[in-house]
């Protein structure tokens, strides 16, 4: 499979290297990145997810049938500071095989990956 954008259990992010990373969602992924730690973000059963250290310790205190233990992102996977809440992160994911950029960054009204060469909005 290619590399590609889709709406699933959250937003998935399939990359050329034949890594699927889930963002904000549960499933069939490689790696999970959470934004923050609000309660509909926040899935059932343990889980090595890529978020801060605070959104970590806010998810195992909001919910009793997650376990969440918080794993450093690979190289090309960046967390930046969002200001969705305290603790919220934005991706940058940048594809090891081709170069190509994606930006998760949670938006009240609708999530929004960003991706390509110029920074357009990818439809869901």
């Amino acid at each position: 499979m290619g590399p590609r954008v889709r709406l699933s259990n959250g937003i998935e992010v399939n990359l050329a290297v034949d890594t699927t990373i889930s963002l904000d969602g549960s499933g069939d992924a490689d790696i999970f990145v959470l934004s923050h730690a609000h309660i509909d973000h926040l899935f059932s059963g343990p889980q090595l997810i890529v978020c801060s250290t605070l959104t970590a310790a806010l998810g195992r205190e909001r919910t009793t049938d997650t376990t969440i233990e918080r794993v450093d992102p690979p190289g090309w996977i960046q967390l930046r500071p969002a200001g969705h809440i305290a603790g919220s992160r934005a991706a940058l994911i940048t594809d090891p095989k081709t170069g190509r950029r994606y930006c998760y960054l949670y938006q009240r009204e609708s999530p929004a990956v960003y991706g390509g060469r110029e920074s357009r909005k990818l439809s869901l």
